[in-house]
């Protein structure tokens, strides 16, 4: 067994290609397609190469989005597209109309340090190996940006995948790349593990490790360290495809799980202190949540029980279990109900004012001295309320006009 670094040592390489033209008809057009589909129409203005292929690269070059991306030049009758010099590969295509009549041809493969593919970037000079190999990224930068679904199919060994404090790099691309134009590769380091270990740090940014776990196995997923100075949304380590029975814990970082629709996963034990956390709509909460002054949103649904200890938490998914809020805010937003006899403890606040339509609380909510249930609008329907160890003047009970109350 090995564990494997990834030290980026590939050399960086952009990626070339040419379309020479053999006949240019101004009666017809080109059309070039980039990556995400984005399309590029050129309608020769002359005849004569050398003048359709400056059209070419005129139009290529006002052209934005995924084409904002190539360097193009033309002589004569050729134009050269040269992609990003970190040699991230590029995707193009083309079709003549009329009489129009041009080749399109690689003429360099693009080489890349951020490439996960490239033999050269691994610290062993050749990738993981199934079920014998973990990966143990630390004491380096580079980032790993390209062909990240490449180690889908590669299981890793035990530890697993550990990030350590002392790797700065970049996991994975953002959504949105920095030109302004939806990101046409891959976003996601797609990994098979059973074990995934985040040291956090506070220079982390948001969206930092962006992960696909592609194993069905149970997985134990860890985020431990000093990164939870950021804002619930933009939290620095990125997991979706968690299989069930999986559990997640993060001490002291930021994670968002499953954060859009459709990104379904499974989570059976998550426990957070101290840490800023998202879970998506997509998400499934199977056991227990516990969270210990955190900043949270809550968009899944879950089944069992959540517990907030501190800190603010926004609910938009439905409870099918316990809510008990020991302390801090709890701000419904959901149009699910919360579920049976909730529980707030001294200092936690139960506040109802922004659910976006009317809910029906069954059970007993129980309420200790110094909690609030705010409910101005009356959303929470005909709640009942029980005062556990305190008086009615102990707890702060905030609710619409004209309404009845009844002691037992």
């Amino acid at each position: 067994m090995a564990v494997v670094n990834y030290t980026g040592g590939q050399i960086a390489r952009p990626k070339k290609a040419t379309l020479t033209l053999a006949v240019a008809d101004p009666a017809a057009t080109i059309t070039l397609t980039g990556g995400n589909s984005q399309v590029c129409v050129i309608t020769p203005s002359s005849a004569t190469l050398a003048t359709a292929a400056t059209d070419i690269v005129n139009a290529v070059s006002a052209a934005g989005g995924v084409f904002s991306e190539l360097i193009v030049s033309s002589s004569g009758a050729v134009v050269t597209f040269e992609g990003p010099a970190d040699g991230k590969t590029f995707t193009l295509s083309k079709a003549d109309a009329g009489t129009n009549s041009t080749t399109l041809t690689t003429t360099q493969t693009p080489k890349s340090p951020y490439d996960v593919t490239d033999v050269l970037n691994w610290s062993t000079g050749a990738l993981p190996v199934d079920t014998v190999d973990s990966i143990d990224l630390e004491n380096g930068s580079a980032d790993m940006r390209y062909n990240l679904t490449g180690l889908a199919a590669i299981e890793l060994a035990a530890p697993g995948f550990v990030r350590r404090e002392t790797y700065t790099g970049r996991i994975g691309l953002d959504p949105i790349n920095p030109l302004g134009f939806p990101e046409y590769l891959a976003t996601e380091l797609s990994l098979e593990s059973a074990t995934y270990r985040i040291e956090a740090t506070q220079n982390d940014q948001a969206n930092q490790f962006r992960i696909l776990n592609t194993g069905v196995a149970a997985v134990t997923f860890v985020v431990q360290g000093e990164g939870a100075g950021t804002q619930v949304g933009s939290e620095c380590v990125y997991i979706r495809g968690l299989p069930a029975s999986s559990i997640v814990t993060v001490v002291g970082g930021s994670l968002s799980i499953s954060p859009l629709s459709g990104q379904a996963c499974t989570v059976l034990t998550l426990t957070a202190t101290d840490s800023t956390i998202s879970v998506g709509p997509s998400a499934t909460l199977s056991g227990t949540v516990s969270l210990t002054n955190c900043s949270a949103m809550v968009k899944s649904s879950w089944t069992t029980s959540l517990t907030m200890d501190g800190g603010d938490v926004e609910i938009t998914g439905s409870a099918a279990g316990v809510i008990v809020n020991e302390a801090g805010n709890m701000n419904w937003r959901s149009t699910g109900n919360p579920g049976a006899s909730p529980v707030l403890g001294s200092g936690a606040i139960l506040d109802l004012s922004q659910a976006p339509a009317a809910l029906t609380i069954s059970g007993t909510i129980q309420m200790y001295a110094g909690s609030t249930l705010n409910d101005p609008a009356g959303r929470g329907g005909n709640w009942a309320v029980k005062t556990v160890h305190c008086t009615l003047q102990e707890v702060t009970i905030v609710t619409r006009n004209d309404s009845t109350y009844t002691k037992s």
